[in-house]
């Protein structure tokens, strides 16, 4: 019963390493009002109802204007007003997760076909379980979650926090998350803290280095457990140790495609306030350079840990067959001793 029960187990370690994205038909528009556009490959894409939108894709809406993604059949995304997002990773294949550069948007989620989706801002990863709630960012990439309904779970490079029904919360950039038991206006929130700004380069531009730092930090850690991971899969003997190890890899995989994405985030919010305020760009030089080589690095990371899985689905492939070989010795012999045992009967 136990090693059915470790079988059991391995398999669905081995399942979750099938990226959660690719079972999904694909994110839809399925409605839109006003100026919308499509950008793709960085050339605008005229918005048509029905339209499927592919990783690395860029959703912009104007003034007085709002799409709406299909995401399955019991959920949709509303990209509000004034916003921009990105749909996926062009760095992490196949992903479709929907996240905000900047502006706000709302999601109602119903039951979820797949086990978790993730939505994304500068400076939070929020993993979706059947929910409804707002996601705005300001100007400068700050972020403000407020949950509605549901479970919530964000995640960020400071802290972590599982948000309740009907509270909020306030990421900035670089600093740790905090949750309150009371809502604001998101709109509210967004005019405040962009007035706040008002133009002011220098203080956000620095914040932005010192969350560069931060990544920079966690992807030298990331590479060093990835080594780990490495050598443990290659160590993995029995059934036991395979699933432990599986679970930290899945864990580890997790972890970096969120930072990666958290970073793709800022580096896109910088260029936007850069192509909103040409003045900016001497501001945040330092930052997007550290920004892009702390990405090349996640980059060598992804690479490198998907590699470690394709050790780890060979070991399970070894592992098993071993295991499968043993048990069909272990029915043999039992034949052999009932068959035995039968003789001496006989006799």
């Amino acid at each position: 019963m136990k090693a059915r029960f470790i079988a059991i187990s391995l398999i669905c370690t081995l399942f979750i390493f099938i990226p959660l994205q690719s079972m999904a038909a694909g994110l839809s528009i399925k409605f839109f009002v006003g100026d919308v556009k499509l950008i793709r490959n960085k050339t605008a894409i005229a918005v048509k109802v029905g339209d499927l939108v592919s990783s690395g894709d860029i959703i912009k809406t104007g003034k007085n204007s709002m799409a709406e993604l299909q995401v399955d059949v019991n959920s949709t995304i509303t990209i509000m007003a004034n916003s921009k997002v990105l749909i996926g990773s062009s760095n992490l294949k196949d992903s479709d997760f929907v996240s905000v550069i900047a502006g706000e948007v709302k999601g109602k989620f119903g039951k979820l076909s797949r086990s978790e989706y993730k939505m994304g801002s500068p400076t939070t990863i929020c993993a979706i379980r059947g929910t409804e709630f707002n996601i705005a960012v300001s100007d400068i990439g700050d972020s403000y979650v407020e949950l509605s309904e549901g479970n919530l779970s964000v995640r960020n490079p400071y802290k972590n926090i599982e948000l309740k029904e009907g509270n909020s919360l306030e990421a900035d950039v670089a600093n740790e998350p905090i949750s309150s038991s009371t809502k604001i206006n998101s709109n509210q929130w967004k005019d405040v803290r962009n007035s706040n700004f008002d133009g002011d380069y220098e203080s956000p531009a620095q914040r932005y280095e010192s969350y560069m730092d931060k990544f920079q930090e966690k992807a030298k850690n990331d590479s060093q457990e990835i080594s780990l991971l490495k050598d443990e899969v290659k160590k993995s003997k029995t059934k036991e140790d395979l699933e432990q190890t599986g679970q930290k890899l899945y864990s580890k995989d997790s972890e970096l495609e969120d930072s990666l994405l958290m970073n793709e985030l800022s580096l896109s919010n910088m260029e936007n306030i850069v192509e909103e305020n040409k003045s900016a760009s001497l501001k945040f030089k330092g930052a997007v350079k550290k920004g892009k080589a702390v990405l090349d690095q996640q980059i060598k990371n992804k690479k490198a840990i998907d590699k470690v899985k394709e050790d780890y689905k060979a070991a399970y492939d070894r592992i098993m067959k071993k295991f499968g070989e043993d048990k069909s010795n272990i029915l043999k012999n039992l034949e052999d001793y009932k068959k035995k045992q039968q003789e001496e009967k006989e006799q």
